[in-house]
């Protein structure tokens, strides 16, 4: 890449995806083409104690790209991506037989992989293709029919690593992207009530709540105010803060166990009353609201 650029530069996914906004800035600005190499596939499916969990490493390869897309729009206003693989693979579930597998001339090979050999002369054997290489007109790339592979010791064996001519190895998809660097769409996490019951029969009553997605680049913290109300919208608790702001992966470390103080008064049995989780800067943003019954015996100032 250098050689046809000397702004073109090449870096690991994880170097970008555990950098901070100064040292990504430090690593891309004044670049021409920056090449981001994300191995997550290969690594996993190239050991045998880890190819069969390929599938696995192929959806978390989509999410991890999908936010570094949108970490480096946030933090470098990066306009456009191109997001490909360089080749692609074949896997196959149950155990390789020994009729999956080609025998092949080892003397005669420059260069040995589960899916190809590398020859100085065409191998014409029962189940091997050869192919003349236009770049390298003097070698013969062999390949086995179909999906087998050869004898070849090391590694995983359900799992290939490409380098066939199945259309699976050969057809890589491309993804254009461009991004509006103007206006980086943000939204804020959400707090719902996870307490079961709908029914209140003290004064001091205690739920449980959860943020329902941790604080990142594009999900905002968010300040919540929780209170009962009547049906009318009269309140008849004092306010309940929470701040939602955590970044803790476990959804058990984003929980809130939270104590309701309802007012001294009547309450009838059978009428609707809402708890309500409204936005703490502006109340009349309601964002949560939950029907309750409140089953309370009148008592007065003095709690009798």
């Amino acid at each position: 890449m250098k050689s046809y650029n000397e702004n073109n530069v090449a870096l690991s996914f994880d170097e970008v995806a555990n950098a901070n906004q100064a040292r990504i800035r430090e690593l891309i600005q004044g670049k021409n083409i920056v090449y981001i190499y994300h191995n997550q596939v290969d690594a996993r499916g190239d050991k045998s104690a880890s190819e069969n969990e390929v599938f696995n490493a192929c959806a978390e390869a989509m999410e991890e790209i999908h936010k570094l897309v949108r970490k480096l729009t946030i933090y470098v206003s990066a306009p456009k991506f191109f997001i490909t693989a360089d080749h692609g693979f074949l896997y196959k579930r149950d155990r390789l037989q020994e009729f999956d597998k080609v025998a092949y001339p080892k003397d005669k090979c420059l260069y040995t992989n589960k899916r190809f050999i590398i020859t100085e002369d065409a191998v014409n054997e029962h189940g091997i293709m050869a192919r003349t290489m236009p770049y390298l007109s003097e070698l013969y790339v062999d390949i086995p029919v179909g999906a087998d592979i050869f004898k070849v010791s090391g590694g995983g064996q359900n799992y290939v690593h490409g380098g066939g001519t199945s259309l699976q190895e050969m057809i890589v998809p491309i993804i254009e992207l461009t991004t509006n660097t103007r206006g980086v769409a943000y939204d804020y996490v959400d707090v719902v009530l996870t307490s079961v019951t709908r029914k209140v029969t003290n004064l001091i009553t205690y739920f449980d709540f959860i943020q329902t997605e941790k604080v990142t680049d594009t999900m905002k913290a968010r300040s919540i105010v929780a209170y009962f109300t009547t049906e009318d919208g009269e309140k008849i608790s004092f306010d309940v803060p929470m701040i939602a702001n955590s970044r803790e992966d476990a959804p058990e470390k984003r929980t809130f166990h939270e104590k309701f103080t309802l007012k001294s008064r009547e309450y009838k049995y059978g009428d609707k009353y809402y708890l309500v989780l409204a936005d703490a800067n502006d109340e009349k943003d309601i964002l949560q609201q939950y029907e309750f019954m409140i089953d309370i015996a009148f008592v007065d100032d003095f709690g009798f």
